[in-house]
């Protein structure tokens, strides 16, 4: 027989985990990307490994500067989310306020004691050999059971941020305080050394590989900005239009259309089939999808932008940085802080899309604020924007460059990013067998260059 005091306090114990679990949630959502919650753990310790505590492979290291007033001495800071130790400025010793200084060595690991817990941390790289720090760091050595190199790459782990994380005190994690003591007692999983140095040396591969393609990159990204400036960008900004070119206002071009949300709560008129685009997907010129998709009955509450349609960001935080832009290539739904931009017969969507990227300063130019920090483009000043534009021939022919050159640049951005993503995959992993199947890749494999590694694998 079901005892029913026994399954009412199974039901309140569930109603409980429920509300400690939302209330995680909440919390996790309220911190900073940088700090990462959690209790670290271990799995069984694998073959041919040691386990060791972190105080058993690591040492503090404390080599105290003099500091002289009339000598000049290089800073360096730790960055948030592992991103390396940097130099901070060059001062005297009389501009130096906190006297308590440290000289640092090429290969040293620091640690911010007030922001390890945001990933600050780092080897001291070659040109920051004899910087000084002051005592909110600690410097650290590793033993002949640890590579350098590794810790590096172990500090891009979830167990290794957790660990940073509990070892750390204090009422807001803005001002959390790193206990070493504490941390020391965290045991951590080590491959043989040569074993480590094997898997710094693969990664050190990707890094060259990703550092290739962001260059390229780079270089075809401002391949685009000079076709777009040249092809479109010089037309907008002269006094009169080119021969055989227009100049009107874009109200008189296009149809500006606002969107909306349904109703959130109302759970059928989500999860369907047509896409509704926000902010967070607008993020590529030709748009295909978006997260969150409406039902039937939901498609009959929101705006609908047909494919062929320009949607343009008016309202958000990010317009301070750019002015997303994209054209639909199927039927969208869009949100209130999108404006879909319907052009007539003389002017080409994707030409009046590329019109306005190739203006996006003046558009940033012209953002306000909203209040706590939104920024605001306003309807007024986009239907009384100026647009430069040939014959429809023309445009096309235009457009169909444009798209060429950029379809080079999105090819290389979306290989840099997939290796990027990679890499990080790997570094996360290295606690676990994923990593160790990598780190035990035949030689002739292993060795391979990553970016024709990934080329293969595409």
């Amino acid at each position: 027989m079901t005892d029913l005091r026994n399954l009412e306090l199974a039901d309140e114990s569930d109603e409980l985990t429920t509300i400690f679990e939302q209330d995680e949630s909440r919390i996790v959502s309220a911190l900073p990307p940088s700090v990462q919650l959690g209790i670290p753990k271990l799995g069984k310790t694998p073959a041919n490994w040691r386990r060791f505590r972190l105080g058993d492979v690591l040492r503090i290291v404390e080599r105290p500067a003099n500091v002289v007033d009339n000598k000049v001495y290089q800073l360096v800071t730790a960055k948030r989310s592992r991103g390396g130790i940097v130099g901070r400025e060059a001062l005297r010793g009389d501009q130096i306020k906190t006297k308590t200084q440290f000289f640092v060595l090429e290969g040293d690991f620091l640690i911010s004691k007030r922001q390890i817990s945001h990933g600050a941390c780092g080897l001291v790289p070659e040109e920051l050999d004899g910087a000084i720090v002051s005592n909110e760091y600690t410097v650290l050595h590793t033993s002949e059971y640890l590579d350098p190199d590794y810790l590096r790459l172990l500090s891009h782990t979830i167990y290794f941020q957790q660990a940073c994380f509990q070892s750390s005190i204090g009422v807001h994690v803005e001002k959390l305080l790193f206990r070493i003591d504490d941390w020391f007692k965290w045991e951590i999983d080590l491959p043989p050394i040569a074993e480590q140095r094997r898997i710094v040396a693969l990664l050190s591969k990707w890094d060259r590989a990703i550092d290739t393609y962001e260059n390229l990159t780079r270089a075809k990204g401002d391949r685009f900005e000079a076709a777009l400036a040249q092809l479109i960008g010089k037309a907008q900004s002269e006094r009169e239009p080119p021969s055989g070119w227009h100049r009107s206002e874009l109200t008189d071009l296009a149809r500006i259309r606002s969107g909306g949300t349904p109703a959130k709560t109302d759970g059928r008129l989500w999860g369907g089939t047509l896409p509704w685009i926000s902010a967070k997907d607008l993020k590529t010129f030709y748009l295909t999808d978006a997260t969150e998709k409406l039902s039937e009955l939901g498609a009959t509450k929101a705006s609908i932008a047909a494919s062929g349609t320009v949607l343009i960001l008016v309202r958000g935080m990010g317009l301070f940085k750019d002015i997303p832009i994209g054209v639909t290539t199927r039927d969208f739904a869009f949100n209130q802080d999108i404006k879909a931009l319907v052009t007539g017969a003389e002017m080409n969507a994707r030409f009046l899309a590329y019109a306005l990227k190739s203006r996006r300063r003046a558009l940033m130019s012209r953002v306000d604020s909203a209040g706590h920090g939104t920024g605001r483009l306003s309807t007024d000043f986009l239907e009384s924007l100026p647009i430069t534009y040939p014959s429809p021939e023309l445009q096309d022919k235009i457009v169909n460059s444009l798209d060429l050159v950029q379809h080079d640049f999105t090819l290389s951005s979306r290989v840099h990013a997939r290796m990027v993503l990679q890499r990080k995959e790997l570094i996360l992993q290295l606690l676990d067998g994923a990593s160790r199947r990598i780190a035990r890749l035949p030689t002739a494999l292993a060795t391979e260059e990553p970016s024709i590694r990934f080329q293969i694998a595409r």
